[in-house]
């Protein structure tokens, strides 16, 4: 039974922890349409920096912030390359990815090791808490909150949805929509970098290849939860992010050989974006009948 329990809260800490990268991926991908390849650097850069301060026993708090700037000024570049240079949004992230490998292998190497080093999960201990999910989760619901309120409820959010569905719109009206695609993208990237630092702190060790694949694991979060119903408050963003993690451990948990590992992984996209296309096709026979 108290395996059972370890699997359960394991589960739970990476898909709430990831639940921030899902969140990343839908302020690009589903409010300003496009998709940021970028976001796959912004998380190695952020872990490497959240390694490195750390390492440099930096406070882990602070190492955080570091994280979420040097994320936010890879937004940046890459709205300047698509924006000024007018590189397509593709090939822009692909750019800003090949390129940070370099710059976090001169920054952090191959690997840091972070064991014995403070994080921000030891305020658990003065608190007499025993579980990480606890933190993860009262920043999940900080960051949901701020995220909801700024897109979805503030007059600059309304600008930046419309910005998504309809730039033309947004540029009869005088405003600059390359000003509201940069704002989305710095912050989804911002947002990455975020969840790259804390996630090296939650395992305790950063890795030059951690980052790959980070960006499928995102994706199948996000198309997860959009065959859920459920909308208030982004929920279904955590709860998609929370089934993915939990099939991969189940898969895991049967003892399947570790080499294939990804092709099933790919196999789960592929039967997630089948069912998406069954439900779309039903929906739209039932708008038909009615």
């Amino acid at each position: 039974m108290n395996g059972v329990l370890l699997v359960v809260l394991g589960v739970l800490e990476r898909g709430l922890l990831f639940s921030l990268l899902v969140l990343s991926v839908y302020l690009a991908s589903r409010i300003m349409k496009y998709d940021d390849l970028s976001l796959e650097g912004s998380f190695s850069l952020g872990a490497s920096v959240g390694a490195l301060t750390l390492a440099s026993g930096l406070n882990p708090w602070l190492s955080l912030a570091c994280a979420l700037v040097g994320g936010a000024l890879v937004g940046v570049v890459t709205s300047l390359l698509n924006g000024v240079l007018k590189l397509s949004m593709l090939m822009s992230g692909i750019v800003v990815t090949s390129g940070l490998f370099s710059v976090v292998l001169m920054l952090a190497g191959a690997n840091i090791s972070l064991i014995g080093k403070r994080t921000c999960f030891d305020v658990l201990e003065m608190l007499g808490v025993g579980h990480q999910v606890m933190l993860i989760l009262a920043i999940v619901v900080l960051v949901f909150y701020a995220i909801m309120y700024l897109v979805h409820r503030s007059s600059v959010g309304l600008l930046l949805r419309a910005t998504g569905a309809n730039p033309g719109l947004v540029a009869s009206y005088g405003r600059r929509v390359w000003i509201y695609k940069s704002f989305a993208l710095t912050l989804s990237n911002a947002l990455t970098g975020f969840v790259g630092a804390l996630y090296v702190q939650y395992v305790g060790y950063f890795s030059i290849w951690m980052n790959v694949g980070i960006l499928v694991v995102a994706l199948s979060g996000l198309m997860l939860a959009e065959l859920l119903s459920l909308r208030g408050w982004l929920l279904h963003l955590v709860v998609g992010s929370v089934v993915y993690q939990g099939l991969l451990a189940a898969v895991y948990e049967c003892d399947v050989d570790p080499q294939w590992s990804k092709l099933l992984t790919a196999l789960l996209i592929v039967a997630v974006a089948a069912i998406k296309i069954v439900d779309a096709q039903h929906s739209g026979a039932q708008k038909e009948i009615s």
